[in-house]
């Protein structure tokens, strides 16, 4: 047999275990284990094949979404694993539908996950949304511009123990803006990483030659796992890492592959006129455009979005936000180059700068048209109005 059973629901992983059966994230985790040097936290998994059992599609036509209600055979046995596979630790609940982490399409932060679940009733809820969040409205925008056919795919449940870390991050084993395979970049902040993967967090971010040895521990290690891990997967990877200062131990705790696809900017774009440089940042996602900006202080703002509007997110980011981008013409956000909503803007093609100086002269044209050269490492933001 491919895989060991632990019961009728829960299953571990073994190597031959198809994606098709535990969905794009649980089948990069289960490759992850081979990487030297770093720990794969435990986990379980709930196959896709169960998805249909789980799934109550309510013929109300006032219930649009589908209810996931857990078998009572399901239950007991979640509560067995959760006392005897994680000693009643905090887990980690994450999704792993058929399509997601794969080469084509990442889905990346469209699904949900849940950090730090620490009792029963906790578990089964974080599961249940996790399931109802395959058909969300997000979800399918996502699907309906990338032309996925959602109807057909399922979901696997990721079940894993919650590690214990001082920091975590994003680690990119090549360089996505400008499709450098010789750089691996690293973004990071204290604590938990989902903070800075949603974007809502500004992350300390290093930059690291792949060939180069480093004299800084921590920073050597970095650079070893990447290597590794592209010795594992035969591609640039998407990393999702935590480290524990203390034991000086590593953990890895998601892979994808890295879309790079940047769009062909045109560098003559601005050499009719005369700009003004209102600010300057990181570029996220190359590219040249103009349009009105708006200011995003709360989703509720989102419905004012025109179609080549430029969005400057001053609000945490959310998946509310993926209609609007693909109205819009590009993107301003404070987060990193490496978080999910900037993963995601590569995939749409659109011009993004991120991380501001002088964000004062930014805010101060609000309603007004703006220009974003985004085609070197340093994106300008300009205008050719007075304030």
């Amino acid at each position: 047999m491919h895989r060991k059973t632990i019961n009728k629901y829960l299953i571990k992983p073994q190597d031959k275990t198809p994606i098709e059966e535990i969905g794009g994230k649980a089948w990069n985790l289960m490759r992850l284990r081979k990487v030297k040097g770093a720990t794969v936290p435990n986990f379980v998994v709930i196959p896709c094949k169960f998805y249909n059992e789980i799934a109550l599609c309510k013929q109300n036509t006032k219930i649009k979404n589908e209810i996931f209600m857990l078998p009572d055979e399901l239950n007991k046995e979640l509560l067995e694993t959760w006392h005897n596979e994680f000693n009643d630790k905090k887990l980690v609940i994450r999704s792993s539908a058929q399509f997601e982490d794969t080469p084509l399409l990442t889905f990346a932060g469209q699904y949900s996950s849940f950090l730090g679940v620490k009792t029963f009733s906790e578990i089964t809820k974080a599961i249940g949304l996790c399931y109802q969040s395959l058909n969300s409205n997000n979800a399918k925008i996502y699907a309906k511009i990338h032309q996925v056919f959602l109807a057909k795919q399922k979901m696997a449940i990721i079940i894993q123990e919650l590690a214990d870390i001082t920091c975590s991050g994003v680690m990119f084993t090549a360089e996505p803006v400008f499709d450098n395979k010789q750089i691996i970049l690293i973004e990071y902040v204290n604590g938990l990483g989902d903070k800075l993967t949603s974007g809502q967090k500004t992350p300390s971010r290093i930059s690291l030659k792949k060939t180069k040895i480093n004299s800084d521990f921590f920073l050597e290690k970095l650079r070893r796992l990447a290597v590794e891990i592209e010795k594992v997967f035969c591609e640039p990877r998407d990393v999702e890492w935590g480290y524990n200062s203390f034991s000086g131990q590593f953990f890895l705790f998601q892979s994808r592959p890295i879309i790079f696809n940047p769009p062909k900017p045109n560098n003559n774009f601005f050499q009719e006129k005369k700009y003004t440089l209102l600010c300057s940042g990181q570029t996220a996602s190359r590219g040249n455009t103009h349009g009105r900006l708006i200011i995003i202080k709360n989703l509720k703002d989102l419905h004012a979005v025109k179609k080549r509007d430029i969005l400057y997110a001053l609000c945490p980011m959310s998946n509310r936000f993926i209609e609007a981008l693909d109205r819009s013409a590009g993107l301003l956000f404070r987060g990193g180059i490496l978080s999910h909503f900037a993963v995601i803007v590569r995939e749409f093609g659109k011009p993004c700068i991120t991380s501001f100086d002088n964000e004062e002269n930014l805010l101060k044209h609000a309603g007004k048209e703006i220009f974003l050269s985004a085609t070197e490492q340093v994106g300008k933001i300009l205008s050719n109005n007075s304030i």
